[in-house]
């Protein structure tokens, strides 16, 4: 699809205008902002997959921090205006050289983060945040083409944590200009279809951890037993991004110890035989194989987002 053929081909749903979005909408929302408790099945469009996927975790009954999602007709109104006065380089993106891929990266990230936020926006994320209590959150993408089964975007997008109430408007905008970063503008090299940057943003309560993991039901790599990396940390964003080194356990899927690296932190077996159980009873929730990101907050389990592992497909 090209970019312009972009609006014209977007779901009645997602081509409305945040004033006409009402009862008949997919998710309830009041212009821009869906909260959690509102979410339905139906709702992809609209909030995009990581959403989608962190409320079907949270309806299986595990305790995912409390969280309410910008939806995409927000992306609509800011950055579809931006997108399409760069249309015939975007649609070209597959066969610039990298000095122009870099400059049209930046001038889109550019023109997106300083962009005056829709006042109505800025209210609703201001009064979802106090409603709530929230004074620190992590501010996290929700493409519509992410987290699915055949390609993941992993590490492809921007994440932020410990935002504060004050800078959340600021940081939802860049998180949208990470869906033009030249390695994202890269990865679509092969997809095609320039529809796939439109993208909601999770806004969730920030929880420290004591212990971070992301927990692979499936090791992508053996292509079974389960395998667990965890780290003493706050969140499991260095261990996704590669910043620290964790300590890797596997184990059956009896939950038998197998192996674990000699590296890493002094992570107990037992920490991680408990988030491998955590992570199978996801698994049997969603019906897939999945790459989970989660930890232990004062002993209690928490889930921060669940994907299927795409290399399995």
């Amino acid at each position: 699809m090209s970019t312009a053929e972009l609006w014209e081909n977007q779901p009645a749903v997602s081509r409305a205008t945040p004033a006409s979005l009402d009862e008949g909408s997919r998710c309830s929302l009041s212009n821009y902002v869906v909260s959690s408790e509102a979410i339905r099945e139906d709702g992809l469009e609209q909030i995009g997959r990581k959403a989608l996927g962190l409320w079907r975790v949270s309806q299986g009954g595990f305790n995912v921090p409390e969280f309410f999602v910008v939806g995409t007709p927000a992306w609509d109104s800011v950055c579809l205006p931006i997108v399409a006065r760069h249309s015939a380089d975007l649609d070209q993106a597959p066969r610039l050289g990298d000095a122009r891929l870099n400059e049209l990266a930046e001038t889109l990230a550019s023109a997106i983060t300083r962009i005056e936020m829709p006042p109505g926006l800025v209210r609703e994320c201001r009064d979802a945040m106090r409603s709530r209590g929230l004074t620190r959150v992590a501010v996290r993408s929700s493409a519509v083409a992410e987290d699915e089964a055949t390609r993941s975007f992993a590490g492809i997008y921007d994440s932020f944590l410990n935002v504060a109430a004050e800078s959340v408007s600021a940081t939802i905008a860049r998180c949208w200009a990470s869906a033009f970063s030249r390695r994202s503008l890269k990865y679509r090299d092969t997809l095609g279809d320039i529809s796939q940057f439109r993208m909601a943003v999770i806004v969730q309560r920030m929880v420290d951890c004591d212990v971070a993991a992301v927990v692979f039901t499936v090791d992508p790599v053996k292509r079974r037993h389960v395998l667990v990396e965890s780290i003493a940390s706050q969140t499991p964003e260095a261990i996704v991004h590669g910043t620290r080194t964790p300590t890797r356990f596997l184990f059956s899927r009896q939950l038998d110890l197998i192996e674990r690296s000699p590296d890493g932190d002094e992570t107990p077996v037992s920490v991680g035989r408990t988030l491998a159980a955590l992570g199978l009873k996801i698994e049997q929730a969603l019906g897939s194989p999945q790459d989970i990101e989660c930890g232990l907050a004062n002993g209690a389990e928490v889930v921060f987002q669940s994907r299927p592992i795409s290399t399995l497909t």
